[in-house]
């Protein structure tokens, strides 16, 4: 059996390890975009922060992934995937498959907000290569005024990390309090006072109108201008689907899936943030992790379904 594994996230590398526990005479070939290895998203507000050495957000290097025993194609992105023919094409080549596992993830999403797309101030961070500019960045330019668009988990963890590199930094999130769905009231002021007190300017029941690169000022609806000579945006992700929608896989918020991670098409498989299950995305680590073993278990015969499982993160912020 030859298996092609489209991505080395968590979904594909947790994947891919377990396809060669379960499957050791199956040919596994691993395909990624970028060079660097497998390496930890979730601790990027760390690294960017500085309190975590860039060498230590890697879990597999390139060489260590090599003793996976697997046909390792990084910096090698897929360009197109035939589900009939069960083909795909790189940039390099054409290589055939039994069976593909789509674990191509997801992109930081960017809201169509005047100035932000156009401009190389705006920033998000979602890959290691975002993380390097915005680190590059803040040692470049230390006295830089910041705002985050997004007062989630990820935006506050982002915004605490330019804190800590000593940026002036604003935080700017469009409900009317922080983290309304994981805390009640009380928690939520009480974690509000807390940036308050370590020098954050918090924008509540706010909304981004326009930035401006020229006067460094990102402009909120009702009018307030916000020092801002980089723009941090955290509104969420969505879902790689370019590669599933030309092949004619059935997408919506993701590429769906059934309770078995089957795609719409025969022996294509989709894990981890590209994947819509149960009509959820999850866009979670563990998530990731989970299906990647999960389909890796399905291919092998060794089990029917993904099991039913509820994700609920619990809010995890550094004390400043």
């Amino acid at each position: 059996m030859k298996i092609a594994v489209c991505g080395a996230g968590a979904a594909g590398a947790y994947a891919v390890k377990r396809l060669r526990l379960n499957l050791p005479e199956a040919e596994i070939l691993l395909f990624d975009a970028a060079p660097v290895g497998f390496y930890a998203k979730m601790r990027l507000p760390e690294y960017l922060a500085g309190t975590l050495p860039r060498e230590k957000l890697i879990l597999s290097s390139p060489e260590q992934m090599a003793d996976w025993g697997v046909g390792l194609h990084l910096g090698e992105p897929v360009t197109s995937i035939d589900p009939a023919s069960h083909k795909l094409a790189t940039v390099a080549g054409e290589y055939a498959w039994d069976v593909l596992v789509l674990a191509v993830g997801a992109h930081a999403f960017v809201p169509p907000v005047p100035g932000l797309a156009a401009s190389s101030r705006v920033h998000v961070l979602r890959e290691l290569p975002d993380a390097d500019a915005l680190v590059a960045l803040c040692e470049r330019e230390p006295e830089t005024t910041a705002a985050v668009i997004g007062g989630g988990l990820l935006g506050l963890e982002a915004a605490w990390s330019l804190r800590k590199r000593g940026l002036a930094v604003s935080i700017v999130e469009t409900a009317p309090r922080l983290l309304p769905l994981q805390m009640n009231e009380e928690e939520s002021a009480a974690l509000l006072a807390s940036f308050t007190n370590a020098g954050f300017k918090v924008h509540t029941g706010a909304s981004a109108d326009r930035f401006d690169e020229a006067s460094a000022q990102l402009f909120l609806k009702d009018g307030t201008a916000v020092p801002a000579s980089l723009v941090l945006v955290s509104a969420g992700i969505r879902a790689n689907l370019e590669l599933a929608k030309n092949a004619g896989l059935a997408c919506s918020r993701g590429i769906v899936v059934d309770a078995a991670l089957r795609t719409s098409a025969p022996d294509v498989y989709a894990v981890g943030d590209c994947a819509e299950l149960n009509g959820t995305v999850t866009g979670l680590w563990l998530a990731s992790k989970d299906q990647g073993e999960a389909v890796a278990d399905i291919i092998a015969g060794k089990l029917d379904a993904m099991p039913p499982k509820t994700y609920r993160p619990k809010p995890k912020l550094p004390a400043f």
